[in-house]
């Protein structure tokens, strides 16, 4: 990883960890989140994939959670294939609602590292920088949730995303 995108890391790690300090406890405000995304798409440049993506989110306000995610993919680009993990970190804002029936938004840091070699530079998936995702909670039973996404991508080779299968655990 260069110099610089370290550099980006580590401040996008510090003002994660500075928002979580000066916040209350996520057992005294809010709910804890468990996900799980899968089956996923992305576009952009011709690039298909499949995924697995288990997260967590810890509540501080009803508004407002912190998370992270780790993601294993196998993405296609024509005859290139290339498994990579994906690390997302952030904060999620809940627009209304209690957390199990809330639109969010989710806007952090990614980071994507790849196993395996593309022959077009431009494809390469690997990177660090910004993930944007926005979706709904839709309660099922219990505290069992369908939870879709759409957003985009903006570690390694910019794409937008789709996780049609999704689902979320409040605990």
């Amino acid at each position: 990883m260069k110099r610089g995108g370290r550099k980006l890391l580590l401040a996008i790690a510090l003002l994660f960890a500075a928002l979580a300090a000066g916040l209350p406890s996520a057992h005294a405000a809010g709910r804890k989140e468990f996900f799980l995304n899968s089956g996923g798409l992305e576009l952009l440049g011709g690039a298909s994939r499949i995924s697995l993506a288990p997260g967590l989110n810890w509540g501080f306000y009803e508004w407002l959670q912190a998370g992270a995610s780790l993601s294993y993919q196998k993405i296609g680009y024509g005859d290139d294939s290339v498994n990579t993990l994906t690390f997302s970190f952030g904060p999620t804002f809940n627009l209304g609602g209690p957390y199990e029936q809330a639109t969010f938004i989710f806007f952090g840091g990614a980071y994507r590292k790849g196993s395996g070699e593309v022959s077009d530079p431009e494809n390469d998936p690997g990177g660090l920088g910004l993930a944007f995702l926005v979706g709904r909670r839709i309660p099922l039973f219990g505290n069992v949730g369908y939870r879709p996404t759409v957003g985009l991508q903006l570690a390694g080779k910019t794409t937008i995303v789709i996780n049609a299968l999704a689902i979320s655990y409040f605990f």
